[in-house]
């Protein structure tokens, strides 16, 4: 029988707002098609696990969270995750997860809001320090070429319901194993505002209404080498094309599997549409 086995990173830190449920939603679709499956939650004391995972979930933390683990996974976990995302491993991770696995956290101050911009920010990367008891710099695994700012109160908190495009070179991927759905919803809830470093990967959409990765460029998330990156939450859920993208990159990994069975997604469709249209739409019931 085959299976399938799933690694949730730091359950207990990072999953703060109801990411779980990528991991429920992975379950489920998986066993439906008569697969396997088995969930390893992955924490700071079974690192070895790691190695032998299909599918690699992490959600958000606060950034007291993510200070605390961030540590373990320079110190234990870097390489492993490296050479997953070489491999091809897909993986999910979810706003804090997300921003961990670029190349930093950092919170503006004065001096530097005044003069920021992302362009000139990006020439000082390769001489930035960190300042210890500095506000919450967090270092990233620099998997993601991305980094991401705080402004503090200067800027309003991301937060909303959001609707994106597809791009087109995930959406091909997405058209080999699900109707040709274009878009995904989401809910977002960050201060953090995350800043793509220049030609590298592409980004997961084009934000149609919401915020995305910082208000300001269209994009939200990244796709990498299977490994996506997301400010969304509600995710797999509302979107089931995207869950059935990482299920079938695991079995292609572990199987050589190119196909996948398709289930009967009406319910889920339905309310993938629903959030669109009262999102689009602004509905007062929304």
């Amino acid at each position: 029988m085959k299976k399938i086995t799933i690694a949730w990173l730091y359950p207990n830190l990072m999953s703060i707002y109801g990411d779980y449920g990528n991991v429920l939603t992975l379950k489920k679709r998986i066993e439906w098609r008569g697969i396997k499956t088995e969930i390893l939650e992955i924490n700071f004391d079974n690192t070895i696990k790691l190695q032998k995972v299909d599918i690699i979930l992490m959600g958000g933390g606060q950034d007291r969270q993510q200070a605390i683990v961030v540590q373990d996974m320079l110190n234990n976990k870097r390489k492993i995750l490296q050479e997953a995302h070489q491999k091809g491993i897909p993986g999910l991770f979810a706003c804090g997860g997300y921003q961990l696995l670029g190349h930093f956290y950092h919170p503006l101050c004065d001096d530097e809001f005044n003069e920021f911009n992302p362009a000139n920010f990006e020439k000082k990367m390769s001489s930035f320090k960190f300042t210890p008891g500095k506000g919450a710099d967090i270092p990233g695994l620099k998997i993601f070429p991305q980094y991401t700012i705080h402004y503090g109160n200067k800027k309003p908190r991301c937060i909303g319901n959001i609707v994106t495009e597809i791009n087109n070179e995930f959406q091909t991927e997405i058209n080999k194993i699900s109707k040709p759905v274009t878009t995904l919803v989401g809910f977002e809830n960050h201060g953090g505002r995350t800043y793509f470093l220049s030609g590298k990967d592409k980004n997961l959409g084009k934000v149609i209404k919401g915020w995305g990765n910082n208000g300001e460029d269209e994009t939200e998330g990244i796709v990498s080498n299977n490994f996506l990156g997301t400010y969304l939450h509600g995710f797999l859920i509302k979107n089931p094309h995207v869950a059935d993208f990482l299920i079938s990159k695991a079995l292609e990994i572990k199987y050589g599997e190119t196909k996948i069975q398709p289930l009967d997604d009406s319910l889920e469709w339905q309310t993938h549409e629903k959030v669109k249209d009262l999102v689009l739409n602004k509905s007062k019931n929304f």
